[in-house]
C-alpha cells in the first residue's frame, strides 16, 4: 500500500509540473488572441487577401497574397516585368519563377511545401493547436529590440518547430522563427493595424532566410472573407 502511495505521489508531482507548464501557454495564447481581436472573431476568418510592396536589395515589387482557410495559399509577385507565383495547398505545392529557370509550372520541392505547408491555415498554429495536432511549451521569457517577450514553441506534426517572440505588454507577436530541417527562416512583425473586419494584423514584416537574404513586406490593402474560389490555388497546365 506504500508503496502504491508513493508512485501515485510521484504520478501527482509530475502531472502538478505539467499542469504549472502548461498554465504560461495557455494564458499567454488566450491573451494574444485577445490582443488581436478575440478568439471567436478570429474563428471568422476564412479567407485573407493583402496587397502591398516587396522590397529586396533596394528594389520594388509589388505583391499579393491570397488564402483560403485550410485549403491554399498564392504568393504572387513581379519583379522587372517577371511574374513570380509560389502556392501551396492541402494536397502540394506548385510554382512559376522565371527567375531561377522556371517559366512554366512546376511542383514545389517536397522540403519547401513541408516548410510552408501551415500557411494555408490563416488562423496560425496556435490556433487551436491541441485538435490541429500541434505540440505547444513555454520556452521562457527573452529580450527582443529592448522588450520583455515570452517565446513558445510550436512544432507541427510535420515536425516543423515555430518559435514565437510574444510582446509581454502589447501581446503581439513580434518575431517568428520557423524551423526546418535545421533551416531557420526569420519573419519580424511590426506596425500592427485594425482591418475593416476588426481584427489587428501586422501591416510590415521583414523576412530573413536561412541564407540571410533579407525581403520587407508593407501591406498597403487587406480583405478578410473576401470570395476565394479553391479552383484559383490549382496548378495551370502548361502552355
Amino acid at each position: 500500500m506504500k508503496f502504491k502511495a508513493c508512485l501515485f505521489g510521484i504520478a501527482f508531482f509530475f502531472a502538478a509540473i505539467q499542469l504549472q507548464a502548461q498554465q504560461p501557454v495557455d494564458g499567454i495564447i488566450a491573451a494574444y488572441f485577445d490582443a488581436i481581436g478575440g478568439h471567436d472573431k478570429i474563428a471568422q476568418i476564412n479567407s485573407i487577401y493583402m496587397e502591398g510592396n516587396l522590397e529586396v536589395m533596394g528594389s520594388q515589387s509589388p505583391v499579393k497574397i491570397t488564402v483560403l482557410n485550410g485549403k491554399g495559399y498564392k504568393n504572387e509577385m513581379n519583379f522587372g516585368g517577371s511574374d513570380v507565383v509560389q502556392t501551396i495547398t492541402d494536397n502540394g505545392g506548385w510554382m512559376i519563377n522565371p527567375l531561377m529557370g522556371s517559366p512554366e509550372p512546376a511542383p514545389l520541392p517536397n522540403d519547401q511545401y513541408i516548410a510552408m505547408k501551415q500557411q494555408i491555415y490563416v488562423n496560425g498554429p496556435l490556433f487551436n493547436y491541441t485538435s490541429n495536432g500541434y505540440r505547444v511549451n513555454f520556452v521562457g521569457t527573452d529580450v527582443l529590440d529592448g522588450k520583455p517577450v515570452y517565446k513558445i514553441d510550436a512544432v507541427s506534426p510535420d515536425s516543423v518547430r515555430n518559435t514565437f517572440y510574444i510582446d509581454s505588454a502589447t501581446h503581439y507577436v513580434d518575431q517568428l522563427l520557423i524551423n526546418n530541417g535545421g533551416q531557420t527562416t526569420t519573419a519580424k512583425y511590426s506596425n500592427y493595424q485594425k482591418t475593416d473586419f476588426g481584427n489587428m494584423m501586422p501591416f510590415t514584416e521583414e523576412i530573413i532566410s536561412p541564407e540571410g537574404y533579407q525581403v520587407g513586406i508593407t501591406f498597403t490593402k487587406v480583405e478578410i472573407n473576401k470570395p476565394v474560389d479553391p479552383s484559383f490555388f490549382d496548378q495551370p497546365k502548361k502552355q
